[in-house]
This record gives structure tokens, C-alpha cells and sequence, in this order.
């Protein structure tokens, strides 16, 4: 029998294999099953399941579980995993070309370096006050002496955190973050000194994004906004009304014709709102419209990162580590540019062409199997926070 594995929705691609290797493998639970990132977000978030804790549940059904402590924004030499330790991967929605993410936070907090360390220091002075075993949410930066000295207080420890020498700034500048690691410079460097693949593993990934395409044409509601643009009243102007009516209608067939909507979206951010921020002393430079937008469902504190990464461009150098084979880098799951997730350049087989599940056949190891889109979730329901219940329905699936 045929795999059908040629859905449009990755998600039901990833389904009909694990049914397919389900019906054909050992009923063997002492294999491991490995998760990221250790102990749940604050105490309650697990990184795999959300509000489930899915690890949980596979050891109660007698698997073997183990859950990895990694913190999100450690280096990449600190998540690797050694060759012969695994058999198989998957990943969903990881930044295998590098992530644009960082360069919006860069442009969003367009502030100098100094402030932005020092802001990053008192987060982080925040989150490491306490020992380890009592904190909401574990850096795992301690060996950089991003935490607490014996005796210290807060506020010496945030000194020590803020000062030029300190550690948050031998952090950022040596490189050994998870933030450069996963810059497409960062991975672009980490590329050139390791393999893509392990010959000896069986690869698999997943890919998503929370987009839909920026409206080119002018909405309906136009019209509607200007009637309401805020005209002063009680200026002694005979017929003021009508000629109020005379200029947004004249407006409302004169803007179309001159200037697309997204052009026009771009002025008001950037010339208008911006500008204003910076006059009252915000250093905060708002993203441009780009070609995509958020979907209506996205978690509400990923709609900004969704938006500018739409609208985020390369820059040259970064055009010239992605090419060849130059893919749309705008759509993006709020955290992750789609294009990245389907695996380091030259290690991806689209699944439909998986013959079958005979996985001892030579040619299915070291290569990524590309499970395919699901354009239903963002970043946070990959991780299983659902802001909607209805984002996995049961009827997705199908025998």
C-alpha cells in the first residue's frame, strides 16, 4: 500500500507516518524518547505540550522519557547531542538557516548598546536572583556568573550584571548565545565547522507559519476613516459640513490612484508614528508593513514579532549566505522564518517521495525528511499554548 504522505497540511503528513511506523515497528519502550527544554515555563508551561505535560504522559504508558534541562537561549554547542546517542530526529519549526527574529528585536529597540545591555541585565538579574530550584524561569547562565554571589545583593547584583566588564556583556560579545547561534550569521558560522547530517540518523522536520498576505488593495472601510479624520469644529466657515464632504470624497478617489495602501501604511508607521515617538523621547523604531501579517488567531504576544519579521528584510551579506536557492525569508511562525525550518541547504527530501517505511534500506539516513507546512499555528501552539481549542481538530486526521 502506497504511503500518503502528499497533504497539503504537514501536520496530517506527520500523522499518517507515525500511524505507518506504528503499524511496522518493535514494541520496544526502552528506546528514549528525548525533549527539550527542561522544567516547565514558569513553573507551568512544559516547552513540549503546553498546559499537557506530554512527557508525563508517554513514561505513564511505560516509554522511556527523558527531558533535556536547556535553556531556550543557550548555545547550540550546549543542545547538541552526540552521533551515536541517537537514532532519529524531529524537529518542528526550528531555525535550521538561522531566524530573522533578532534582527526585529534590534531594529524595535533602536537604542544604543549600553542601554540595551543594561536592560538585558536587569532581566536578567530578575530571572537569577535566586538559586536555581527556586526560580519561575532558569537562564541556565550561572556559569557566565549570571547569578547571585554569596552574601550579594539586588542591587549589587545588578551592578555587577550592568558594568562594561561584567558578565552579560562578555555573554553577548563572545558570541555563545543562543541569540548569534541562531542569526543566520550565527548558524551560517556553526555550519562551516560541523556536518549537516549524521549518516547515521534518521531526520525529520516540520515546518509552519502564522501569516496571511498584506492587503494590497485599499479596504472598503477607507472611505469610512477619513469621514472620521478629526477636521476642527467651530471654525466660521459657511458650509463647512459640505466641504468636508467635498474633500474626503475627493480624497477617497484621489489617494487610491496615486499611492497603494501598503506604500500609505508604510508612511503613516514611519513618518508619522514614528517620528512622533522619537520627538517624545521613545527609542523605538516601529516595522514597516512587509508582504504578510498575522493571522487573527495568533497568540497576542506574537503578533508583533509575526508582523515585522513579514516585513523584515535581509540584509546583502545574509542574501548572500542564503543563496543559492533565495526562498521567500518573510513568512514566519512568529519566532521563525518558514523557510528555515526544513533543514540545513542541501539535506531535504520532500516526504512524498519517502517510498516506504523500511527504514533498514540504505538512503533514508542523513537526510531530512520534510514533513511539509501547516499553516494553522504559530510558535506557541507548536508548543502546544492553543490560544484557540479548535487549532488541531480530530477531522484534520484521516485513515
Amino acid at each position: 500500500m502506497a504511503l500518503n504522505l502528499n497533504d497539503p497540511n504537514g501536520l496530517v503528513n506527520l500523522h499518517n507516518l507515525a500511524q505507518e511506523v506504528e503499524n511496522i515497528a518493535p514494541d520496544d519502550k526502552s528506546v528514549p524518547i528525548v525533549f527539550g527544554w527542561g522544567a516547565p515555563l514558569f513553573g507551568a508551561i512544559n516547552y513540549f505540550g503546553g498546559e499537557i505535560d506530554i512527557a508525563t504522559l508517554l513514561a505513564n504508558r511505560g516509554y522511556t522519557v527523558i527531558v533535556a534541562s536547556i535553556a531556550p537561549i543557550s548555545t547550540n554547542w550546549e543542545r547538541a547531542w552526540r552521533d551515536d546517542w541517537a537514532i532519529s530526529v524531529t524537529t518542528l519549526g526550528t531555525p535550521h538557516r538561522g531566524t530573522t527574529i533578532i534582527d526585529v528585536l534590534e531594529s524595535f529597540v533602536d537604542r544604543q548598546l549600553s542601554a540595551a545591555v543594561g536592560l538585558i541585565a536587569r532581566l536578567f538579574a530578575t530571572a537569577s536572583f535566586y538559586p536555581p530550584e527556586k526560580r519561575a524561569f532558569d537562564l541556565q547562565l550561572d556559569h557566565w556568573g549570571i547569578c547571585r554571589n554569596t552574601g550579594e545583593t539586588f542591587q549589587g547584583m545588578l551592578e555587577r550584571l550592568e558594568s562594561p566588564d561584567g558578565p552579560v556583556w562578555k555573554w553577548l560579545y563572545s558570541k555563545n548565545n543562543g541569540f548569534y547561534d541562531n542569526s543566520i550569521e550565527g548558524v551560517h558560522e556553526l555550519s562551516q565547522k560541523t556536518i549537516n547530517t549524521s549518516p547515521n540518523i534518521f531526520y525529520f522536520s516540520l515546518s509552519f507559519h502564522a501569516t496571511k498576505p498584506f492587503p494590497t488593495d485599499w479596504p472598503d472601510w477607507g472611505k469610512v476613516a477619513l469621514n472620521e479624520f478629526p477636521f476642527k469644529t467651530g471654525i466660521p466657515i459657511p458650509f463647512l459640513g459640505q466641504l468636508t464632504n467635498m474633500v474626503v470624497n475627493g480624497a477617497w478617489a484621489f489617494l487610491p490612484a496615486i499611492v497603494d495602501f501598503p506604500a500609505f501604511v508604510q508612511w503613516i508607521t514611519q513618518s508619522v508614528i514614528t517620528r512622533v515617538l522619537r520627538i517624545q523621547g521613545y527609542n523605538m523604531k516601529l516595522p514597516s508593513p512587509g508582504e504578510y501579517i498575522p493571522r487573527e488567531d495568533v497568540i497576542p504576544i506574537m503578533m508583533p514579532t509575526v508582523y515585522a519579521m513579514g516585513g523584515q528584510q535581509l540584509t546583502q551579506a545574509q542574501r548572500e549566505i542564503l543563496e543559492p536557492g533565495f526562498e521567500d525569508w518573510l513568512q514566519n511562525d512568529g519566532i521563525v522564518n518558514t523557510a528555515s525550518m526544513l533543514g540545513p541547504r542541501g539535506s531535504v527530501r520532500n516526504v512524498s517521495s519517502l517510498p516506504d517505511v523500511d527504514f533498514s534500506i540504505p538512503g533514508k539516513r542523513g537526510v531530512y525528511w520534510h514533513l511539509g507546512v501547516n499553516d494553522t499555528m504559530d510558535h506557541a501552539d507548536e508548543i502546544g499554548i492553543f490560544i484557540e481549542r479548535d487549532t488541531v481538530r480530530p477531522h484534520t486526521f484521516c485513515c
